[in-house]
């Protein structure tokens, strides 16, 4: 079962080393962002702030796509598995399926749900 992106079917050279650079960088900008939360005139850090949010962006941008990857893997593989006979407990079984395609679902039902709340746009 497939269940990083550092599985040799994926194909991907080196993504242990993007993980680790990608970790060390976020928490990089979880320190900077602390650091510049200290300060008394947030108006003075604008630069820092915006650079740092650009930075989440890009780590959120490649953590959805990590995601899609895997879930897409798992999904296929499932399908190849029970040859095109597949029932939902085969999905909600699988760990992959469960903790990632459920979990996003959720959030950007929860998302969709406060923001007709607060009669709002939907996030997309």
């Amino acid at each position: 079962m497939v269940t990083t992106l550092e599985d040799k079917t994926f194909g991907f050279n080196g993504i242990e080393t993007t993980n680790v650079v990608l970790k060390n960088f976020y928490l990089g900008l979880l320190m900077t962002c602390f650091i510049l939360a200290l300060g008394n005139r947030p108006q003075g850090s604008k630069l820092g702030y915006t650079l740092a949010i650009i930075g989440f962006a890009i780590i959120t941008i490649y953590m959805t796509l990590a995601a899609a990857l895997l879930s897409y893997k798992s999904i296929d593989k499932l399908i190849k598995k029970h040859k095109g006979h597949w029932k939902l407990s085969d999905f909600l079984g699988n760990v992959i399926f469960r903790n990632v395609i459920l979990s996003i679902g959720g959030t950007l039902g929860l998302y969709i749900f406060a923001s007709f709340i607060f009669v709002g746009h939907p996030p997309f």
